[in-house]
């Protein structure tokens, strides 16, 4: 682990950082974004390193698997360090009280009953000091392990988001060939739609041409009909005619 990925952006470490929401790491991912771009930095030779470093930083921290594996580490590094003043600490005191013990024995003669005494118990702090520091190595080989684990973890996880950045651009360049084809379809859905439109056009025109027949045609039929009002009344009037025809034959027979 080469770098704080919190620190990159800007963000506290820690039990702290682990507590930061992902709105929270977007926000400061956008304003160092703005402040590191190499556009804004033309006279700086590493404004793109530090760019891409920005951008390495917020993949892990943006992805939930990756930033909780990288929480467990930093918490691992933290607490082997803690170990290793714990362990400095009780050797600096074990070492004091062996340089007192040893001044006091110097300078205070001791009968043989206590110093067989003193020598039992400096043998006892002495097998627990060593069994305190074969659990202290025990946890750190442990810690070690772990660390190795979450190193062996971030490689795979890198390989992985190397992996997903290849598959997404080819699925991209897949995505970006169907959208030109789909907008030639859609051009020549266009084109069949505008030659739709001329040809509803040119029905529209056969519908009026044939209503303004209709009408000819119906006028035509209501004059007929008038006619034919005209010649049924011609004909009553022709009936009555005979009618009064045979009336006055029948008179003179």
């Amino acid at each position: 682990m080469d770098s704080d990925h919190y620190a990159v952006l800007g963000l506290p470490s820690g039990e702290e950082g682990a507590r930061i929401s992902d709105k929270e790491i977007a926000k400061a991912y956008r304003r160092k974004a703005l402040e590191l771009h190499p556009d804004k930095r033309p006279d700086d030779p590493n404004a793109k390193i530090y760019f891409q470093k920005l951008k390495a930083s917020y993949d892990i921290l943006k992805d939930e698997k990756a930033r909780k594996q990288y929480d467990d580490l930093l918490l691992a590094r933290a607490a082997e360090i803690c170990a290793k003043h714990k362990r400095k600490q009780e050797e600096e005191l074990a070492s004091m009280y062996a340089k007192r013990h040893a001044v006091a024995t110097l300078h205070m003669p001791m009968p043989w009953t206590s110093m067989r005494r003193a020598a039992e118990r400096q043998k006892m702090a002495q097998d627990l000091m060593l069994q305190n520091m074969l659990q202290n190595l025990r946890r750190a080989v442990e810690w070690q392990n772990m660390v190795q684990k979450l190193m062996r973890a971030a490689e795979w996880q890198n390989m992985v988001n190397q992996q997903h950045m290849r598959g997404a651009a080819e699925c991209q360049n897949m995505v970006n060939q169907q959208h030109m084809r789909a907008a030639e379809w859609q051009n020549m859905v266009n084109q069949q739609h505008m030659r739709a439109a001329e040809w509803q056009n040119m029905v529209n025109q056969q519908h009026m041409r044939a209503a303004e027949w209709q009408n000819m045609v119906n006028q035509q039929h209501m004059r007929a009909a008038e006619w034919q009002n005209m010649v049924n009344q011609q004909h009553m009037r022709a009936a009555e005619w005979q009618n009064m025809v045979q009336q006055q034959h029948v008179f003179h027979i």
